[in-house]
């Protein structure tokens, strides 16, 4: 065990860190001296957390050294950067994600959604996708309501323009919201609710 002074300092059993604006500077790569003390505290077993889904998460590998587990699309999934794929997902049931759809549809008339799938995304053509480098090229805007059967969602967030007015629906309590978007996931999931196993 290491000591500062009089003090021993333990090892963390476990780094969680955000990326955006944290981990990650403004042009998307990891310094140096922050790449080095990933590779120090490697043996800790390090958790990145963030809002961004997992079709945001490929060219995470190359910043951050290909280590480390995603708890990504705010809980929704867990994503290895070594084998880039999601190992895990806290998916919001078909039933629950149709009735709230339904709820604010009535209470924002026009409203948009986009869902965000363990394998891609599934976006309405009312959605207006802000983040056009990460579309694929051969999505098809559908309704929500055409999503497969099989399809693991792990969120589902009306278009950011919308969100204001959704307030007044009933499935307002069921969102989360970070200006200008609202989400909604699982319930009892989130980034602070879990860690991965």
């Amino acid at each position: 065990m290491a000591s500062v002074g009089d003090a021993p300092v333990r090892r963390p059993r476990l780094v969680a860190t955000d990326l955006d604006g944290t981990l990650l500077r403004s042009d998307g790569v990891i310094s140096p001296r922050t790449s080095a003390a990933l590779r120090a505290a490697e043996s800790a077993g390090i958790v990145f957390v963030t809002a961004r889904p997992p079709r945001w998460l490929e060219p995470l590998a190359g910043a951050v050294g290909g280590h480390g587990t995603v708890i990504c699309a705010n809980g929704a999934f867990d994503y290895d950067v070594r084998t880039r794929t999601v190992v895990a997902s806290y998916p919001l049931e078909r039933a629950l994600l149709l009735e709230i759809v339904a709820d604010l549809r009535a209470a924002v008339p026009g409203i948009g959604f986009s869902a965000e799938l363990s394998g891609g995304v599934h976006t309405e053509p009312d959605y207006p996708e802000l983040h056009r480098r990460w579309v694929p090229d051969d999505l098809v805007p559908a309704p929500i309501e055409d999503l497969p059967p099989d399809a693991v969602v792990g969120s589902c967030s009306p278009a950011p323009s919308a969100c204001p007015r959704t307030r007044s629906s009933r499935a307002w309590p069921r969102c989360s919201a970070t200006a200008p978007w609202c989400s909604t996931r699982a319930p009892g999931v989130s980034p602070r609710s879990r860690h991965p196993e």
